[in-house]
């Protein structure tokens, strides 16, 4: 087997904060190596812990999500992005594929996805939920 996945979640609500980290810590192949409660800690943890994939909220405190990935992308363009959001406007999504991001999820849709859109976008694929797809594709 080859080593876990390295993840950093980025999310300012602890209680998304804490089912991410307990959900991914079932996971075999995936190793929650940082938490972090805002774009900027996200962004200066990203740094210091390099993760192969940030699991990043896109609303944050201090610098947003898509500033943050922005930011993260800069210093370790190899690193992969999966968006989270309350969030599923069709310009929220474009803007977060637009910078970089190789997914979204919109919270309403379920979290249980985190997991497999992870493999997915490691995998070297784009992953998005269905409402955020439907959204992508409304005109």
């Amino acid at each position: 087997m080859s080593h876990p996945i390295r993840v950093l979640i980025a999310d300012d609500h602890a209680v998304i904060r804490r089912a991410l980290t307990l959900m991914l810590e079932f996971e075999a192949d995936i190793d929650v190596a940082g938490v972090a409660t805002n774009g900027q800690e996200a962004v200066t943890m990203a740094k210091a812990i390099r993760p192969e994939i940030v699991v990043l909220d896109v609303k944050m405190p201090l610098l947003d999500g898509v500033e943050a990935g922005r930011k993260i992308l800069a210093l370790l363009p190899h690193t992969k992005l999966l968006m989270v959001s309350s969030e599923d406007s069709k310009a929220m999504i474009e803007e977060s594929l637009q910078i970089g991001a190789s997914g979204y999820i919109a919270k309403h849709c379920s979290l249980m996805q985190v997991p497999g859109a992870i493999r997915q976008i490691m995998g070297g694929n784009t992953y998005l939920c269905l409402a955020s797809s439907r959204a992508l594709a409304a005109t």
